[in-house]
């Protein structure tokens, strides 16, 4: 039988080379001398000898029986038609188009990841429960890779939830109209039902994200051993949370600076704003107060919180580090009452630290929140606070009460002052 093509070895460039230029000196030397008639050969018999030789020197190509699934190659005048841009839409709609088509390729990219991550969670509790079996939202928790699946995962879960439900119940309309007295940058605090924090893998650090209500992580975060939780609580864009700072100074560079002092000053400013700017407070006697914590608008003030009520304050310890520096987290437990996103808080925050520092020579707690830079000479001037401004970021993460960081071995506990609102949290 003929040998296949696929079985012919491969000819040698050096090889192929060396048979082109053997033809090409036969097309250049005179034919050779013949006998009889056929003597002298004409030219074009020479021309079709070397042909000959020519396509007989040429490796047959590779065929296959298979036929080819590929699409053919598009003519010019097609590529002219693709790369074109529709006249109805112009380049900008054209541009718009391709944007959007590649958002909602992107869009079922993610998608799809997140479904597989979440099939590839094995031994994490189902979410899903029939008719008959109402979802319990204690069984909530599961563990991303990414925080958007974390986030994806939580939305349907308390989509689900809701639905099955009978939906989200109407809001009474006293609720309502003490929103709007409240204004914008408030918002009414409601339980919410999923809860997102990220964690770092116990000796590697990977960073995994977790969607679960607080009962279930905490069933989880209370089981592990203290020296294995790394573990962070996001505050998730666009969704209410409680005010909270992270204060932090160098006491190397600032031998003179009380960091409690400072701290007590900065609750009591906070708690002052609060109460006549905002509402948020103890009503006096005589005055009419609702049941969120706020007196009502009738013209007379309203008493701050008590510390020792609203505060948590927490702070590292055990490390050398942690001695080398001041550093506190201090969140504001307030009654009924939260802002609407970290954005919200980061604007009260910035508006305080503005009154605070145009304050200093006049109010004595205004100038103790300020401090030395980290790299500043002992007797350079205090001109910073120890107010971290840029912890107000979409997504943020917290540090959260019994965790420490990855590789360290300081926690995050409450101190002795404020213990009381301390316990409450916990």
């Amino acid at each position: 039988p003929p040998e296949s093509p696929r079985a012919r070895p491969r000819v040698h460039a050096s090889v192929w080379w060396a048979s082109v230029v053997e033809m090409a000196r036969e097309t250049s030397a005179p034919p050779p001398e013949r006998d009889g008639e056929d003597a002298e050969e004409t030219e074009e018999a020479r021309r079709a000898r070397v042909r000959r030789r020519l396509e007989g020197s040429w490796r047959a190509p590779e065929t296959s029986s298979r036929q080819d699934s590929r699409a053919p190659s598009p003519s010019p005048a097609e590529e002219i038609d693709f790369y074109a841009v529709d006249p109805s839409i112009g380049f900008a709609g054209a541009t718009e188009r391709l944007r959007d088509a590649w958002v909602r390729k992107n869009v079922e990219r993610t998608r799809s990841r997140a479904k597989a991550s979440a099939s590839r969670n094995v031994g994490m509790p189902e979410c899903h429960a029939s008719p008959e079996e109402p979802l319990d939202p204690k069984t909530w928790y599961r563990e991303f890779s990414r925080q958007q699946f974390a986030f994806e995962w939580g939305d349907a879960r308390e989509a689900e939830f809701r639905e099955m439900r009978g939906g989200q119940k109407e809001r009474e309309p006293q609720r309502d109209a003490e929103e709007n007295r409240m204004g914008s940058l408030f918002l009414r605090s409601e339980p919410a039902k999923m809860r997102y924090f990220s964690l770092e893998r116990h000796g590697d650090g990977r960073r995994s994200f977790v969607a679960a209500s607080l009962e279930a992580f905490w069933s989880k975060y209370e089981a592990l051993p203290a020296d294995h939780r790394h573990h962070y609580e996001l505050i998730r864009a666009d969704t209410p949370c409680r005010l909270y700072y992270d204060l932090e100074f160098s006491t190397e560079s600032n031998p003179d600076v009380d960091g409690v002092r400072a701290v007590d000053a900065l609750v009591r400013l906070t708690l002052e704003r609060l109460a006549s700017e905002h509402g948020v407070g103890v009503p006096r006697r005589g005055m009419a107060a609702d049941g969120d914590g706020a007196g009502r608008d009738d013209g007379t003030e309203i008493d701050p919180f008590d510390p020792k009520d609203v505060v948590v304050v927490l702070k590292s310890t055990g490390s050398e580090e942690a001695r080398k520096k001041f550093s506190r987290h201090l969140v504001f437990r307030l009654p009924g009452a939260a802002f609407a996103s970290a954005a919200h808080c980061g604007e009260f925050v910035r508006r305080l630290h503005a009154d605070m520092s145009s304050r200093r020579d006049s109010d004595p707690d205004c100038d103790a929140v300020f401090v030395r830079r980290d790299t500043a000479a002992k007797d350079a001037p205090r001109d910073v606070s120890f107010v971290d401004l840029g912890v107000y970021t979409r997504n943020r993460a917290f540090r959260l009460y019994l965790s420490s960081k990855n590789g360290k071995k300081h926690r995050l506990l409450p101190t002795r002052r404020f213990l009381d609102a301390a316990a409450r949290a916990a």
